[in-house]
């Protein structure tokens, strides 16, 4: 089940989860948080979801049919994220995959949900998928500068949101400015797996939640986390060679149908 916007391009939000999901093999059952106006080259407006419209909308099909894992995406206020927390809360062993998002025209400030994910969503996930960029807000640390590759700078974020909660926290380097992307996987404070591969040209929407919609994939079909996030992150780099432009704005990921060998 994936909560994120609805995302009328395709490019983002749970049409994309959708098709992410669905390359699986997984049946994708998705609640929108947030309605945008957008085309392929960038977001023009949001508008939040009704809150208790998304509880009804998900426990509706939550009482209906097995869900076997949560996706969190792009969140518009502090009053969704309340809702989502009391839902996953009450299916506590179904794997949640947060990989928080803002829609930029958000009724409450950015700081409102930064401290609305810290105090009720990530204590409850299976795994943040989070940005560096982004990871440095949660931790209440600087941005940074120069390069980071640096692992320090990676241990002392993953220390952070550890600190909040979070089980396994994947710091994805798709926004630092380094030669390479690297992402850095850490069970508590304890680096797991590290894995690198070149920064590609041009800008592809939608990389971020194509990562975290695989992941859940895999552990919806019982994948264990390394190894889940493992394929998910080489599904990414197949979805990048094959991404295509859909209109006259960015590029999208493509989306192979994965062997189920």
């Amino acid at each position: 089940m994936t909560f994120s916007a609805f995302d009328p391009s395709g490019l983002t939000g749970i049409t994309a989860d959708a098709l992410t999901l669905s390359a699986f093999g997984c049946h994708p059952v998705a609640v929108p948080t947030v309605q945008l106006s957008a085309d392929s080259e960038r977001q023009h407006d949001a508008v939040p979801a009704d809150a208790e419209l998304i509880n009804d909308q998900a426990r509706t099909v939550l009482e209906d049919m097995p869900v076997s894992a949560f996706v969190i995406g792009m969140l518009a206020d502090a009053e969704t994220v309340s809702v989502l927390a009391e839902i996953v809360s009450d299916y506590a062993n179904v794997p949640l995959v947060l990989a928080p998002a803002w829609s930029g025209h958000q009724e409450d400030s950015e700081d409102d949900l930064v401290s609305a994910c810290a105090d009720l969503l990530i204590p409850q996930s299976d795994i943040l998928v989070v940005s560096s960029l982004l990871a440095s807000r949660f931790g209440d640390g600087d941005e940074g500068e120069g390069d980071s590759d640096n692992m320090a700078d990676a241990a002392t974020l993953g220390r952070a949101l550890s600190a909040l909660g979070a089980e396994h926290t994947l710091l994805t380097g798709a926004q630092a400015p380094t030669r390479q992307i690297i992402n850095h996987l850490y069970h508590k404070e304890a680096l797991l797996r590290r894995d690198s591969w070149p920064r590609r040209a041009g800008v592809v929407r939608g990389a971020n939640e194509l990562l975290a919609a695989s992941i859940a994939a895999c552990l919806a079909q019982g994948m264990p986390m390394t190894d889940a996030v493992g394929h998910a992150q080489q599904y990414l780099q197949q979805a990048l060679d094959h991404a295509y432009r859909p209109g006259m704005g960015s590029l999208m990921p493509g989306r192979p149908p994965v062997s189920q060998g």
